[in-house]
């Protein structure tokens, strides 16, 4: 079964190993609370160009209050493993959450609560070689795409209500 665009491990609800899940994130976060950082195989293009699809991510430990925008986050959502970009901080009905999305998503954004999410993407391996997202450079590439991400939802958002038909004035 292929993945998902933006997952990291996607398992249908349907699907028997859709069950193990919960216990294997509880696997993770038991993990890096041990101070372990965790590598995970990517699939999908969500988070083009920064983490192409086939790569490696390496994930540490993150409390929440320390999660800022731009930083990359993999956290559960309906039986899958996503890996997004954080847009913004909100506050829901669960508390503290995050408002995520993938680089190349044309999805709107997903409110995941604060106590979804796994742990912060520090790095990328691609080709061979550990590309890091937790210095000075990246963190100015971070604030750029998400800069990109809320203006092309704007633009899409533009072009919706430019296709909507203007109603006709009454008494003209």
């Amino acid at each position: 079964m292929a993945a998902p665009p933006h997952s990291v491990l996607s398992l249908d609800a349907d699907d028997a190993g859709a069950r193990w899940i919960a216990p294997y994130a509880d696997v993770l976060r038991a993990s890096l609370a041990e101070g372990r950082s965790v590598r995970l195989g990517l699939s999908g293009i969500s988070m083009r160009p920064t983490i192409p699809d086939g790569a490696a991510i390496v994930v540490a430990a993150c409390a929440a209050p320390r999660i800022r925008r731009g930083d990359v986050v993999v956290h559960v959502d309906a039986g899958r493993l996503i890996c997004h970009r954080v847009l913004g901080r909100r506050w829901s009905a669960q508390g503290d959450a995050f408002l995520t999305k993938g680089d190349a998503a044309a999805a709107l954004p997903l409110l995941v609560p604060a106590s979804s999410v796994i742990g912060r993407v520090v790095g990328v391996d691609v080709g061979g070689r550990r590309v890091r997202t937790d210095t000075r450079a990246a963190r100015v590439r971070a604030l750029a795409a998400v800069l990109r991400s809320w203006s092309l939802l704007r633009a899409r958002a533009l072009l919706r209500g430019l296709r909507r038909p203007i109603p006709a004035r009454r008494g003209a």
